[in-house]
């Protein structure tokens, strides 16, 4: 049974990354969002200035800077390039892959898991995102997570499990914010209410609950908000 649990993520991380990364330089960046958000990272590189997103120079205020990060650490390894562009989002893919099993195996079973992760593979649609250089796919995979998290705090009854939840649930949608913008915070509140509403507000997190995710989304945006606010208003 160990050895099992141990192939079967190996599995989907290698056919993941079988089907993700393999000719992603191969096609032009077509996209206008590809192409500007390459463009960013290749700027940030050749400025050194990584606090500031920017498109031929000039500010481009449209968009928090992680995925600009990740691109730029890809294009370090890879040079620049189409593949280095899209790499990010491959990965990403080979992760949410592991994930859903992850989840699939804690809450049915092993069998159930790679199933899941399977089906997805099988998809139209992630062969589209991830192997793309747009920040969708890295974005959603932060307010999954994120409201996937606060879900479990709701059916915990452990206070200390619940706490942590609540700070795993706030350091990703810090991340997702980080990726796109405030959005995801009101996505995932958008997300909570309706849940909430639906189960007629019980298990509604507790005040500290709250407060120690509103914490953790602080710490995380605040890597590059506050420098961002302090700087520019």
């Amino acid at each position: 049974m160990p050895a099992r649990n141990f192939y079967t993520p190996l599995l989907i991380t290698l056919a993941g990354a079988l089907f993700f990364i393999p000719f992603l330089g191969a096609v032009h960046l077509f996209d206008w969002d590809e192409i500007n958000f390459a463009e960013s990272a290749r700027e940030m590189m050749v400025t050194g200035d990584y606090t500031k997103v920017q498109i031929n120079y000039l500010p481009f205020p449209e968009k928090p800077p992680l995925f600009f990060w990740m691109q730029a650490i890809s294009m370090h390894l890879f040079g620049v390039s189409e593949f280095a562009a899209r790499l990010p989002n491959a990965i990403t893919g080979i992760i949410t892959l592991l994930t859903f099993y992850i989840i699939g195996k804690k809450y049915y079973s092993s069998r159930f898991g790679l199933l899941w992760a399977l089906c997805m593979l099988g998809s139209f649609l992630p062969h589209l995102y991830f192997k793309s250089g747009i920040i969708d796919p890295v974005f959603n995979y932060f307010i999954f997570m994120g409201i996937f998290l606060l879900v479990q705090l709701a059916a915990e009854r452990k206070k200390s499990i619940r706490m942590n939840y609540a700070a795993l649930a706030g350091i990703f949608i810090g991340l997702g914010t980080l990726t796109k913008g405030p959005v995801a915070l009101l996505m995932l509140l958008l997300c909570a209410a309706v849940y909430w509403l639906s189960k007629s507000f019980r298990r509604f997190p507790a005040l500290r609950e709250w407060l120690l995710f509103f914490l953790a989304f602080i710490l995380i945006t605040g890597i590059w908000f506050a420098i961002d606010i302090w700087e520019n208003g």
